[in-house]
């Protein structure tokens, strides 16, 4: 990756994502994936799912899986270091889907949080 001298990236096996689930199997902590980063792809697992959002209210509910439609936040570590930024620092390296490794669907989307590098 090219980049300036002032605008570097974040080079990390982990971090923390606004999560948005597609699958109508559901997901949980520990669960493996393949993640498409840009233009990398590597496996990766769900270490845990910190909350998802009640559509309703808006409100952080600590559950231990995704259903479909269900958004929220989750930390997710990889089996080799990504190249990121947060999303709202670059869309295209803060950005990644999720594919089931049996049957090659994406089953999930996610963007990097500007405190999500910190895990």
């Amino acid at each position: 990756m090219i980049v300036r001298a002032n605008n570097l990236p974040h080079v990390q096996d982990s971090f923390e994502a606004v999560f948005f689930w597609m699958s109508p199997y559901s997901a949980a902590a520990g669960d493996t994936y393949l993640l498409k980063h840009a233009t990398s792809e590597t496996r990766c697992w769900i270490k845990d799912i910190l909350y998802v959002l009640d559509i309703d209210t808006l409100h952080r509910k600590p559950l231990k899986s995704f259903n479909i439609n269900d958004v929220g936040r989750v930390r997710i570590k990889t089996a080799k270091p990504l190249v990121f930024d947060a999303y709202g620092k670059n869309k295209h390296t803060g950005s990644f889907i999720l594919i089931d490794e049996f049957t090659n669907n994406t089953v999930g989307a996610g963007i990097i949080t500007e405190d999500g590098y910190l895990v």
